[in-house]
Order: C-alpha cells, then structure tokens, then sequence
C-alpha cells in the first residue's frame, strides 16, 4: 500500500509540476510574442520524470526523448512560429511525414490504398462498432486513445489490419498514423449518431460512419496515383484543389482540401460528383450514383468552375 502511495504521489507531482510549468510562463508572457525558449521550463520539468519500480523506462524515454528531440531540433530552425503552424500537434506532423514515406517507399503508398478500400469491405464491423458506442455497449471510452481500447478508432484500425495482405511494418505505419500519429481526433461512431440523429436510416447511418473513416484514410493518400496504374488523381478534383489554391488563405486552403478528399471518397466508391466553385471556394452540389459506366472505369467526376 505505500508503494502505491508513493507510486501515485510520483505521478501527481510530475504532472503538477509540467502544468505549473507552462501556467507561469503564460501568466508573464501573456500578450507578447512567443519565442520557443519560452518551453525551456516544461523541456526541465519533463526531464525531472524518472521511471521508478512499476514503471517502464521505454514509456518514460519515448516521452522525454521525444519531448527534447522538439525542442532542439526547434530551436535550431528557428526563434518564434505562428500557433496556427504548431509543430508539436500531432495530425499537423503526420501527413508531411507520410509523403516522405511514400517517396521512399512506393509500396507503402499501395498498402494504404488496399487498407482504405478495405475499410468499406469491413461496413459489418464498423456498424456493429458504432451501434455499440452508440448503445453505450462500452461505457466510458477515450477517443484520443493509443491503447487499442475496446471502442476505439485504433482499436477497429488494428481489426481491419490485421486481416489484410501487406507487409507488416506498412501496417504498423499506418496503425501508428492513428495512435500515437493522431492524423485524426475523430471518434468512432461520429458520423454513424449524427446521421441517425438527423433522421436518417441505421442503414444510412452505417454508410456515414464507413464514408467518413474512408474520408480520413483518403486523406493521407490524396493527390498521388492510386495502386495498379499511372493515373493522377482524378482529373476534376485535382483542377478543383489547384483552382482553390489560387487563393491563398492558409485555413481555407486546409479546409478546401477537406472537401477534395471527401470528393475523392465519393469518387472511388462509384459516386458521380457536380461540384462547383465560386468565389469563397468550393461547394458540393450533388452527390449520387454515376450516371454513365465509363465514368465509374475512368474513376473521376464532373468538375465545373
């Protein structure tokens, strides 16, 4: 009993301490400019936790490893940054790494693919998934979860994984996009209670869910060839996204590109697509069936605008 006391005293002292860290610099450096030396206090605090018995040192490590690693590498490139490009947010640093590993690995891009299309071939479990969450099957659950959680995105992640031909290291990659990644902070069964809140069917609602997990995936892999062949991405999106470029605005831009890889689901799913641009950027005006078989063989959507 008093090693757990002093076990959990250990662990509230750590994190005191790292909060009252950055509390005080806020409360001097309020309304100034922010200069990344201004971390060095959590950057000292966070070398102050040591694993003790019961702990595990490669936890401890990978944290203040990575935490130092941040800071170095930070302050070496440069002295202040704008908070709407926070390097230290997770689902900001994952997709450039990504290409990175695309480059270097062109099978991986494929991997990716197979593991998009295989979240629809999984509509089953994803339904079953997002009716337990919704039916609160499970309780309490986190959606900022790495430990692969009974209700969790990583959880059904690593279901659909484990299931499917790639090598094992790309499937640790993109399992790792979610975990500790966080391309995305969605939680499972988002879309699945919206839909069905708004009146839509548990059938349409199912759909939703697999559409909007489809949606996160594409947007790792956007913009590139799909496997088996040279094509780009279609030619109508690709059009649209240069096209929402042109102007300029860093949030609209992030958000245009929302849009383009919602397209691109719809798209790949067999979906006809009308878009249409006008001067804020771009609108989806109908989504629905394709209307003509070569457009479903040819994989693209009518642009317009």
């Amino acid at each position: 009993m008093a090693q757990s006391t002093a076990l959990y005293q250990k662990m509230v002292d750590e994190a005191v301490g790292a909060t009252k860290s950055v509390f005080n610099v806020i409360k001097e450096k309020r309304g100034g400019t922010f200069t990344f030396d201004h971390c060095k206090p959590y950057v000292d605090a966070v070398n102050k936790m040591k694993p003790i018995e019961g702990q595990s040192k490669e936890v401890f490590d990978l944290h203040v490893k990575s935490v130092n690693a941040h800071y170095d590498i930070l302050m070496g490139l440069t002295k202040t940054i704008r908070p709407e490009d926070d390097p230290f947010i997770e689902h900001y640093q994952t997709p450039p790494i990504l290409e990175i590993l695309y480059e270097a690995d062109s099978g991986f891009k494929d991997a990716m693919w197979k593991f998009i299309d295989a979240i629809a071939k999984n509509k089953a479990l994803i339904g079953l998934e997002s009716v337990r969450r919704y039916g609160g099957m499970y309780g309490l659950t986190c959606v900022v979860d790495f430990a692969l959680s009974v209700g969790s995105v990583s959880n059904l992640v690593n279901r659909i994984l484990r299931q499917l031909d790639i090598p094992k290291q790309h499937k640790q990659t993109i399992l790792a996009c979610k975990s500790w990644g966080m391309n995305t902070s969605y939680g499972l069964g988002g879309a699945f209670r919206a839909a069905l809140e708004s009146g839509k069917t548990a059938a349409e609602a199912e759909q939703a869910e697999v559409d909007e997990l489809q949606r996160a995936g594409a947007a790792l892999a956007v913009g590139r060839p799909a496997p088996g062949g040279d094509e780009p991405m279609p030619p109508g999106v690709a059009r649209i996204l240069v096209s929402a470029r042109g102007h300029g605005d860093r949030h609209r831009e992030r958000g245009l590109e929302e849009v383009v890889h919602t397209i691109l689901v719809h798209i790949r799913n067999g979906r006809h697509v009308d878009v249409q641009r006008d001067d804020d950027g771009v609108v989806i005006g109908r989504v629905g069936p394709t209307d003509h078989p070569a457009m479903r063989k040819a994989g693209v959507g009518r642009g317009e605008g």
